[in-house]
């Protein structure tokens, strides 16, 4: 085949690296100061040929300290995987992979050693386990498929009878016997005590269990977070919505009524139930207020003491007071307002608990030469229905002689039912001397 006439063109470069940047087929580019010829190869890619590739050489090398030379052309650098380091290569990419963790196959005769708390499904023929939670090592006598895994030691960390006596000497937590280390025991009484703290917890998460022996909590966190003991219990001895949370009993001989029971109920009352289980003795609700079944006894003078309970006492300031008039502050001087439920300006006291009120009154006539008699009234108003009864009543007949009267009365009240003090009759006069006053007691 022909080849057409092509003009063959040099060009040159004495500075090392240079490159030709473009060059057309058949054009050369030398740079004899790198010993390198340029040309455009088929592909379009500006190539070299460089000066002494027929030399026998492939480069120059060093390896720990060798210098390794090629004595022709065709000699080939090799790599050899040694002391567990495997080497591959990868043609495409031009790598070569070297490998510091290669897996061991059986017929190597190498054995692995597992350290975990259950045994190693699949082992090989003589790999050794180290059970990490007690310390006993076990090797593999049978197979892959089928392992069998016999103990050789030690059997146990520390014999539960063992005393210090038994041991040469103890240093930095190790024990020696004869000046051989035996084990390390602050290891062996972890083990013991992690094993104890196992059986304590079963014992409380299992249903009847029991923990002998004197209980201390301390609770001392960082931040103030939770609290020391927490106990969550639903549908318990009382039935649905009732939480039992805490029951003692008296061991002593000739102890009776011998069980309590702490509970808390569906709106959130804490009770006490007593030993037959059937009476709640007392009920503390949400609110605060408590609910005794039976008696209570007070020792003390500041014992059961209520700054708000219920509680008054007026003395009038003089001059007279007609028929119909309710009387208000325009007619006393309040001494005390315990609780602030009589209100001044109506003259009205509301009740703000049911029970009983210790209530009194003295007054005194305004002229004992009248003609006519004089009253004063009490008068209690039902805040259901709003009838209206008289509670005390003290009254004067025409030409008395007597200057100064009184009553007394305990009166039951619901919530919501008011008092207030009335003239009713004649005139009344309501000075120093005379008083209303009211005691909630119970």
């Amino acid at each position: 085949m022909a080849i057409a006439n092509t003009v063959i063109q040099l060009k040159k470069s004495g500075v090392s690296g240079n490159v030709p940047s473009t060059l057309n087929y058949g054009e050369l580019a030398l740079n004899y100061y790198d010993g390198k010829l340029y040309y455009k190869n088929a592909s379009g890619t500006i190539t070299y040929i460089a000066s002494g590739s027929s030399v026998n050489s492939f480069a120059t090398m060093n390896v720990a300290g060798s210098l390794i030379l090629a004595t022709s052309n065709t000699d080939t650098l090799s790599y050899t995987a040694k002391n567990g380091i495997s080497i591959s290569a990868n043609t495409t990419s031009k790598t070569i992979i070297l490998d510091g963790n290669p897996l061991f196959a059986a017929a190597n005769s190498k054995t692995q050693t597992y350290y975990q708390n259950t045994a190693p499904s699949t082992p090989n023929s003589n790999d050794l386990w180290l059970h990490s939670d007690t310390g006993v090592m076990y090797e593999n006598y049978g197979n892959t498929s089928n392992p069998i895994w016999a103990e050789f030691g030690p059997t146990t960390l520390i014999s539960n009878n063992a005393t210090l006596s038994t041991f040469n000497s103890i240093s930095a937590n190790t024990i020696y016997d004869k000046g051989v280390e035996l084990l390390t025991y602050a290891n062996s009484i972890f083990v013991q005590a992690n094993a104890a703290y196992n059986y304590a917890n079963t014992a409380i998460t299992t249903s009847g269990g029991s923990i002998t022996g004197r209980l201390n909590v301390t609770y001392q966190p960082v931040s103030t977070i939770g609290t020391a003991v927490n106990i969550t219990a639903a549908n318990t001895i009382g039935g649905t919505g009732y939480a039992d949370v805490l029951k003692f009993t008296n061991s002593s001989v000739g102890a009776t009524n011998a069980n309590k029971t702490i509970r808390l109920d569906s709106v959130g009352n804490l009770q006490i139930v007593n030993s037959a289980y059937l009476i709640t003795s007392m009920s503390l609700s949400d609110a605060g207020d408590m609910t005794l079944a039976g008696n209570t006894t007070t020792n003390g003078i500041a014992a059961g003491y209520a700054p708000n309970r219920p509680a008054f006492c007026v003395r009038g300031n003089g001059g007279s007071i007609a028929a119909t008039t309710t009387l208000t502050n325009s007619n006393w001087t309040i001494e005390y307002n315990q609780g602030s439920y009589l209100n001044g300006s109506t003259g009205i006291f509301t009740a703000p608990v049911a029970g009983l009120y210790q209530v009194n009154l003295v007054i005194r006539t305004y002229n004992n030469s009248s003609s006519g008699i004089a009253q004063a009234l009490v008068r209690k108003t039902a805040a259901i229905g709003g009838g209206t009864t008289t509670s005390i009543m003290v009254e004067f007949g025409p030409n008395t002689s007597m200057n100064h009267a009184g009553g007394a009365n305990i009166v039951k009240l619901a919530v919501g039912d008011t008092l207030q003090l009335i003239a009713s009759t004649g005139t009344i006069i309501f000075d120093s001397n005379d008083n209303w006053s009211l005691a909630y007691i119970g």
